[in-house]
């Protein structure tokens, strides 16, 4: 699965997902739309494996996978 750091022509909502997750200021729904085959759900899939992931303690902002 694809994490932040392989989604290309994102980086304005990337950065904005980041900076809620860096924060800890996540709010409770999200609203992701555009044309078909956009990235939608890529980005949709990388947002919450970022909320769930932790490899050894350390946050999926700083390892970029979820592995």
């Amino acid at each position: 699965m694809a994490g932040f750091k392989d989604i290309i022509g994102h980086e304005q909502i990337i950065e904005h997902l980041q900076n809620a997750i860096g924060m800890d200021k996540v709010s409770h729904a999200y609203i992701i739309n555009g044309p078909d085959k956009s990235g939608k759900m890529m980005l949709a899939e990388a947002f919450a494996m970022a909320l769930q992931c932790e490899k050894h303690g350390v946050p999926f902002l700083q390892t970029g996978t979820g592995t």
